[in-house]
């Protein structure tokens, strides 16, 4: 099944028993970030892997890339707005993803790196049900604090030390702003690593999924 065009790998096990989005950043598509289920399939056997291009084209370069909304600035306005803007799309593909492997939410867990990092944190608050899980790589919390905060999953965000397209601090203040709304976080600065994922974030991001996620779907009762 695919909502958006994209990015899509089996559960190793050939049996769908729970469910992981990725969400890429800015001007990426889903192909940047499905090789992360090659690290993690094996210890997430029944586990599909979905990473969705995001629905508008990059509006840098349209032919190379997506976007999951405008970035004329990285204001904490364009920020929440674009969000705003994006997530309707979002929860209508989730809810689809829900309906046809029928599961539930606490048997997704939500990954997204940068601009998808903001998009999954936003997702994770603004559902009706909480997920499984959410690991935010490199990203920042901007989801208004005005804004109603409808679930609280387990967050893990995993940021690097050197990163100069989000600053490190973006993880302290996304930290404060999660911690503030009642949602349990786990953080992980990755030493000198730059805007990406390096080797201890995704084994970092792998055992929590495995913590929540498998955990979750095995104590659900059928």
């Amino acid at each position: 099944m695919k909502t958006l065009s994209g990015s899509f790998i089996e559960p190793v096990s050939g049996q769908t028993r729970r469910a992981v989005l990725l969400l890429h950043g800015y001007g990426a598509s889903g192909k940047d970030l499905i090789p992360l289920a090659s690290s993690w399939g094996s210890c997430l056997p029944d586990t599909l892997f979905m990473a969705p291009n995001a629905p508008e084209p990059w509006e840098m370069s349209p032919q190379q890339g997506h976007q999951w909304f405008s970035l004329p600035d990285l204001s904490s306005e364009t920020l929440s707005e674009g969000i705003e803007a994006a997530l309707p799309c979002f929860h209508s593909t989730l809810d689809q993803v829900l309906e046809h492997y029928l599961l539930t939410e606490d048997q997704v867990a939500l990954v997204g790196f940068s601009q998808g990092a903001m998009m999954v944190l936003a997702a994770g608050l603004s559902r009706a049900r909480p997920l499984a899980a959410i690991v935010a790589y490199s990203g920042v919390l901007a989801y208004l604090e005005t804004k109603p905060v409808h679930a609280r999953p387990p967050v893990l965000l995993v940021h690097g030390d050197k990163d100069d397209v989000v600053p490190v601090s973006c993880l302290e203040t996304s930290e404060n702003q999660l911690k503030k709304r009642g949602v349990p976080v786990t953080t992980l600065i990755c030493q000198n690593t730059g805007h990406g994922i390096d080797p201890h974030g995704l084994q970092a991001g792998g055992a929590f999924l495995r913590r929540h996620l498998v955990s979750s779907c095995d104590t659900t009762v059928s």
